[in-house]
């Protein structure tokens, strides 16, 4: 069994039961910047979606950022020969109106997942190297994938499991009206306002530790310092995402925690270097041009070159996070410390401009989720500054998520602005950097369509090598390719940061950044 000690310990210390003694029921009130766009567990891989469903339904495994997996509805879990996993269920798992979890429900959740329809960003590359099942008994299921494949058991923990009897044949759009928010975690979601707030109760069938909060509520405020406010004011007990601004000042509050733990998220531009024309790309008069410049490589290192990502992390985000050179955080398996920084080199940046044959420049527009990184509203104007100054004048809009990735996945933005976060360098890869195919479900999140048949290759020897030192070097020789052909131009990683009443409660944070009420122990 792989399953050591780690965070699970902190959610079992969350969930303390309540005392004998009666008392006024317990509500926990979490500040986030955005609450999920679907109430559907598969419907978007996104952070704010992960982090609010995992109240409701449960994945096979906790993944929490750190070095060990934990268990959850699977107890036990074993490599049977190189292509099988055989996971073993906890036994008297129920769904939250009383029906058992048994083996058949995951064989039913890994197959409904890269059906769900107009995803902007599917969890198919977590299912699809599952061949076919086994189900031997109500409480077992073993897993064949055709090649070796190590990386199940951190891939089952991103797919949340749902109901054959409860699930079969329903929609999106039943989760969203909350006919089909039935799971087997420790909250109940009643109500739910789309891009205001979430609101739980407690799930008394739930099969761990009861939970100390009777009521749990979700609620956004896209602006950091409002939510902040509403923290010292007592509207809120707990925040994510503290502006870097406000971090001394919070600190010095004796009646504020404040918590900072280096994320496994990195914000990074992504070029269109794949379509012969590109539709926010101007020449210096305004007008279209024939020929799409981010096709050429060195105009896209012309533009990471052009970035001064220290000066982002110092100054626009206050330290808060580091510069980054690879879409991967150091604490990730898989990161490639041998890749060299990029260096600020706005003079080169400039001669490999001319060398692409834009000698005097052109104009571009950047795109970028309003409220959906911390500090994303001045990551973005500070990255135009920096591309200005080498000839490509730089024009930044920010739109609301709620429209933004759409656009980004329609492709209507030459160059956009997002993160990524993962516990695994492989899998950054494999979201964004491997040619996207519906058939292996990789590259979800490959907006731009970018294909490098030597990526590729190295990855997919890769996720089929059991040895992890002889795995590590391939994947780190994916990344470096990848960086070196700038199929996306990462800036910094970032830092988590919450703060809590002090007299109501004390927030264990984790690195996956969860905004989970199970980590929130009463004061």
């Amino acid at each position: 069994m792989i399953s050591r000690r780690s965070s699970l310990g902190l959610l079992a210390a969350a969930a303390l039961p309540l005392p004998a003694t009666a008392q006024a029921p317990r509500r926990l009130r979490i500040g986030v910047g955005l609450t999920p766009n679907s109430l559907d567990p598969h419907y978007h891989n996104t952070g704010q979606n992960n982090s609010a469903l995992r109240h409701v339904f449960d994945t096979l495994i906790n993944e929490l950022g750190e070095a060990d997996l934990q268990p959850n509805l699977a107890e036990s879990w074993k490599l049977v020969d190189d292509t099988t996993w055989e996971f073993k269920l906890r036994p008297g798992v129920v769904f939250s109106d009383g029906t058992p979890l048994t083996s058949d429900d995951i064989v039913f959740t890994f197959g409904r997942v890269p059906t769900v329809s107009n995803s902007p960003g599917l969890f198919t590359p977590y299912v699809k190297l599952v061949k076919s099942f086994e189900t031997p008994d109500a409480l077992t299921v073993r897993m064949k994938t055709e090649k070796p494949y190590p990386f199940l058991p951190r891939d089952v923990c991103w797919v949340q499991i749902l109901s054959r009897k409860l699930h079969t044949g329903v929609t999106t759009d039943d989760f969203n009206s909350m006919k089909a928010t039935i799971g087997t975690g420790p909250y109940k979601i009643v109500k739910y306002t789309p891009g205001d707030a979430v609101e739980l109760v407690r799930n008394d069938r739930y099969w761990g530790r009861k939970q100390a909060w009777d009521t749990v509520q979700l609620r956004a405020i896209a602006e950091p310092a409002t939510r902040l406010i509403a923290l010292k004011a007592g509207d809120l007990d707990v925040i994510s995402g503290v502006g870097t601004a406000d971090i001394p000042a919070v600190q010095a509050d004796p009646k504020i925690t404040l918590t900072l733990t280096p994320s496994q998220e990195v914000i990074y531009l992504f070029p269109d270097s794949t379509r012969d024309t590109t539709p926010t790309v101007t020449d210096n008069a305004g007008k279209p041009m024939a020929k799409n410049p981010l096709r050429d490589v060195r105009v896209r290192r012309a533009m990471s070159m052009a970035i001064d990502r220290k000066a982002i992390v110092e100054r626009v985000m206050q330290k808060a996070g580091a510069p980054a050179y690879q879409l991967a955080a150091p604490s990730e398996e898989g990161y490639n410390a041998d890749l060299a920084a990029v260096p600020f080199d706005p003079a080169a940046a400039k001669k490999l401009l001319a060398e692409a044959g834009y000698p005097e420049g052109f104009k571009l527009t950047i795109y970028g989720p309003a409220g959906f990184i911390a500090n994303d509203d001045k990551i973005l104007p500070a990255i135009g500054g920096f591309l200005s100054r080498i000839g490509i004048a730089t024009e930044v809009q920010s739109i609301s998520p709620a429209v933004y990735f759409g656009k980004a996945t329609a492709r209507e933005y030459s160059v956009f602005m997002t993160s990524y976060q993962a516990t695994t360098a492989i899998n950054g890869l494999k979201a964004l950097m491997v040619t996207k195919s519906a058939e292996t479900g990789d590259g979800p999140f490959n907006r731009h369509l970018y294909s490098n048949k030597a990526v590729d290759d190295l990855v997919f020897q890769a996720q089929a090598t059991n040895d992890p030192v002889a795995r590590n070097k391939l994947v780190g020789q994916a990344m470096k390719t990848a960086m070196d052909d700038g199929a996306v131009i990462p800036i910094a990683t970032s830092v988590i940061t919450y703060a809590a009443r002090k007299d109501v409660v004390k927030y264990n944070a984790v690195p996956i950044g969860w905004g989970w009420a199970m980590l929130a122990d009463p004061a």
